[in-house]
């Protein structure tokens, strides 16, 4: 019960609060506010509103663009490359068969590609030593 009585004074408050300010009121009416501009034609509403959706499309491809040129670089800056995977070499044998030499994650891996199956073929650390001689053990 004790809860209740400061809900309820709450509640009292809120609904006597319309009820009061209608009884101040004056009982001759007033002029109404006007809420909508009569001046505008659809004509120009339109065209404003062709205005705003050409304007929120540039600061969206503007946005876009700052993404894809600025956000790479970003990586680079909090101490990453930004790159994890490189293509070092790619010799095709076959019209079928094709060999790639691949960099990722400071190992060097020699895929096989034959028609839609892939396999690695050899794979060793990146050292000094190994980025001059290509040795690869299987």
């Amino acid at each position: 019960m004790k809860r209740a009585l400061p809900l309820l004074a709450l509640l009292c408050l809120l609904f006597a609060a319309p009820i009061v300010s209608w009884a101040d009121s004056p009982a001759t009416p007033q002029a109404h506010i006007p809420f909508k501009n009569e001046s505008k034609s659809v004509g120009n509403q339109f065209g404003e509103s062709i205005m705003a959706l050409i304007i929120v499309g540039g600061i969206a491809v503007a946005g876009l663009y700052a993404m894809r040129r600025y956000l790479p670089n970003m990586a680079a800056l909090k101490g990453g490359t930004g790159k994890r995977l490189q293509l070092l070499e790619t010799m095709r044998l076959t019209p079928k068969t094709t060999v790639f030499v691949i960099q990722f994650d400071n190992k060097t891996l020699l895929l096989g590609q034959h028609g839609d199956s892939l396999s690695v073929l050899a794979s060793n650390p990146v050292t000094p030593h190994a980025e001059t001689e290509n040795t690869y053990h299987v």
